[in-house]
């Protein structure tokens, strides 16, 4: 009830809507005061702009809460964001430390490939690379 009182005010609050009606408010203040001498001094129209301001603070007040709210639930919502994110990094970091170090494992075994090739020594035969099953058809690598 109160968030539509709120949206309610709000519409009333928007600059087109808010400046007719003061205009008119004021219109019809200065008419019937000058014309019908109503409201000589000026208490009732100071009494209806100040329960105007009052009820503007009100509403000020609820739509900060409200935007508090929002922001808080924001904030939260970014906290568990860079959680993940900064969980994603580890995972990445952890990853590239692995393939470091299977990296560093092929350098070591392609250096004393190239080590045995420069020897004369015979190739090992990695299976995952020479699928011939005869080694006689195995290509001469040693150049």
């Amino acid at each position: 009830m109160r968030d539509q009182l709120v949206r309610a005010y709000q519409k009333f609050r928007e600059p087109g809507n808010f400046l007719r009606v003061v205009l008119l408010f004021i219109s019809v203040s200065l008419t019937a005061h000058f014309a019908i001498h109503y409201d000589p001094d000026w208490g009732a129209t100071n009494l209806a702009l100040s329960i105007e301001a009052t009820v503007a603070s009100a509403a000020l007040m609820v739509m900060g809460r409200k935007s508090q709210r929002d922001a808080e639930e924001a904030r939260e919502l970014h906290r568990q964001m860079l959680e993940a994110l900064t969980d994603l990094a580890r995972a990445q970091r952890d990853m590239l430390h692995d393939q470091a170090k299977h990296l560093r494992v092929l350098a070591d075994h392609y250096a004393h490939l190239a080590m045995s090739l420069g020897a004369g020594a015979p190739l090992p035969h990695p299976p995952s690379v020479v699928t011939a099953k005869d080694p006689a058809a195995w290509p001469d690598l040693r150049g």
